[in-house]
């Protein structure tokens, strides 16, 4: 990681170490940086949020897609939790239960993965060990995935995010090894459960009232 991601990662987890010390059982956690759809309170009023074992929430999007699970409705009209299957990237805004908490203090390589690879990728592998959900529409974006952003919205850890060639054989190697890596524990995960009945690789909707400040699909900066 780079110095700006470990800073980022040191500070959430000084927060989920606050959870347990202090014996929250679920707290939702918040960038300095995000924008919350307006329909995030009324979610967050859902007594039955929670329910089905689910350890973490993912609100956030950037506009990414991922394979998710069949839709469980919320008591807010048209949004939805869908098992998480596949990395939907960003921490700027999650719940999280703390016994997520403790698991992922536990992990030996917490100080290896950006805190949001460490939560929502295949890489830190949270999903195929703990019950995940993205909220669709997602509820959150950062800053810097609004119309004209580059300013003080910008990212302190966009420029200095390090990004492998994707051209160079090693490179391709490397994914293709890891898509079916991926491939293979996704069956082995959610097969035997049924979950993977009705799951799809979808582009993961953003709130109206959030979508109206991005700019168009196509147009978005990496």
């Amino acid at each position: 990681m780079t110095a700006g991601e470990l800073a980022c990662s040191l500070s959430h987890r000084h927060t989920w170490q606050v959870m347990l010390d202090t014996d929250v059982p679920a707290a939702l956690i918040l960038e300095d940086d995000v924008v919350l759809s307006s329909r995030t309170r009324e979610l967050l009023a859902d007594p039955e949020l929670l329910s089905g074992s689910t350890d973490a929430l993912q609100l956030e999007n950037h506009r990414t897609n991922a394979l998710v699970g069949r839709p469980i409705p919320t008591t807010v009209a048209g949004v939805a939790k869908h098992r998480l299957m596949s990395s939907s990237l960003g921490g700027a805004a999650y719940v999280m239960t703390a016994q997520f908490a403790r698991r992922v203090l536990q992990l030996p390589y917490a100080d290896q993965l950006p805190l949001d690879s460490l939560l929502f990728s295949r890489s830190g592998g949270a999903f195929y060990q703990m019950r995940l959900f993205q909220i669709l529409p997602a509820l959150a974006i950062q800053l810097d995935k609004t119309v004209g952003a580059g300013g003080v919205e910008r990212s302190d850890l966009t420029p200095r995010r390090l990004s492998p060639s994707t051209g160079a054989w090693p490179e391709r190697l490397r994914r293709l090894t890891a898509n079916l890596r991926h491939a293979f524990r996704v069956l082995r995960t959610f097969g035997p459960t049924g979950e993977l009945w009705g799951a799809r690789q979808i582009d993961l909707p953003v709130a109206d009232d959030l979508a109206r400040l991005m700019p168009p699909r196509g147009l978005l900066k990496p």
